[in-house]
């Protein structure tokens, strides 16, 4: 029974980092979206971009770690294919920045892949 209640607290302890790890990276993540929309358009533009991403397509900010890919088609719908490249590769490079990780511009490389490698790498 003692050793049961032990792997038991165990768990809870492993799982409750794992979740704190999850949330901290996702925080990193979003501020460099943060980041990227104001350096590269404005602090207007990232508070307009927002309010955008409510209304017209009901995703929040904090959701965006879990919608990587419908960030990339909404930033290529408002802003067109070659932009949204850049504003995605921008936010992968101030990830990569975070966690002193060396930026390399893969020409087919995607905000989730770059988000995949960092997570990898940053542990």
């Amino acid at each position: 029974m003692v050793l049961e209640e032990e792997a038991i607290r165990f768990e809870i302890i492993v799982m409750d980092s794992l979740s704190d790890n999850i949330e901290k990276f996702n925080e990193i993540l979003l501020t460099s979206v943060d980041k990227t929309i104001t350096e590269v358009l404005s602090p207007e533009v990232c508070a307009a971009f927002y309010a955008h991403l409510r209304g017209k397509y009901n995703i929040t900010r904090d959701e965006i770690p879990y919608r990587l890919d419908s960030l990339y088609k909404i930033l290529d719908e408002i802003f067109g294919p070659k932009p949204a490249r850049t504003i995605e590769r921008q936010i992968a490079k101030h990830l990569c920045a975070e966690f002193n990780i060396h930026f390399v511009d893969a020409p087919d490389s995607t905000l989730q892949r770059y988000v995949h490698k960092a997570k990898q790498l940053g542990r």
